[in-house]
């Protein structure tokens, strides 16, 4: 292949949405709403949006977006979401002092009355930037299963459980694991479950050593479905440890 030819078929066209002032994307999403989802209630302004008042309440949909799509991003110090417009402005000003170190108190003052609000939605003084991103990582999909027979042997586990009858228990989550692996695969929270279970069963049983191992590997599968920071995971990493401490492993 040409040099020329390869050059024109690795370019792609520039994406129109990063173009776009976050106004013109929220008026879109507004748009996509009404007419797919005759969806009418979001607010004509995207700062009246309980997500985006504030920006602890922003930093949370960002980190949101980022675990969705697979996203690492760099937390920058002046990553400002602010929704003032004043602020934004003061920010800006600051930022365009000291890219051209004149750091004046005054002429800071009079460069954030001159900010334009075109300014502001400019691509290279908006928050969150392609430069931002410094990795990927895999995001896995699970599908929610409702079938009747795990479901009944899941209950009937955690009432074998209930009553102290151990082995009855431990046949209906090992039944309902090779179930689950036959319908959904091992990445699922209800195989999840039922191994940090039969963990439990071991653990009762005094087979520490054993309840460590499924518990490892039900914590495996909990993070990389629902995330290191999921309350799950923290539950499922305090059992971990008590069954560290039950075997002296301090």
């Amino acid at each position: 292949m040409e040099p020329a030819v390869s050059v024109n078929v690795v370019k792609s066209p520039e994406c129109a949405s990063l173009t776009m002032t976050p106004k013109a994307l929220y008026q879109e999403i507004r748009k996509l709403a009404e007419k797919r989802y005759n969806f009418t209630l979001l607010p004509k302004k995207m700062w009246q949006v309980k997500c985006l008042d504030s920006p602890a309440n922003k930093m949370s949909v960002l980190r949101d977006i980022c675990y969705a799509v697979g996203l690492k991003v760099n937390l920058r110090p002046d990553m400002h979401l602010e929704n003032d417009n004043e602020k934004l402005r003061s920010l800006i000003a600051s930022k365009l002092i000291a890219k051209t170190q004149t750091s004046n108190k005054k002429k800071g003052q009079k460069n954030a009355e001159t900010v334009s609000d075109e300014e502001i939605f400019k691509y290279e003084n908006l928050p969150f930037q392609a430069a931002d991103i410094i990795d990927f990582f895999p995001v896995v999909k699970s599908i929610p299963v409702n079938n009747a027979d795990i479901q009944m042997m899941m209950q009937s586990g955690k009432a074998a459980i209930d009553g102290r009858n151990m082995e009855h228990a431990f046949d209906c989550y090992s039944q309902a694991i090779n179930l689950l692996m036959q319908i959904t695969g091992p990445m699922s929270t209800d195989v999840a479950s039922c191994i940090a279970k039969l963990a439990n069963i071991h653990f009762k049983q005094g087979d520490y050593l054993q309840a460590i191992e499924l518990q490892t590997k039900s914590i495996v599968i909990y993070e990389k479905l629902l995330g290191f920071d999921c309350p799950t995971v923290a539950y499922s990493y305090s059992n971990l440890g008590y069954y560290y401490h039950s075997c002296r492993y301090f």
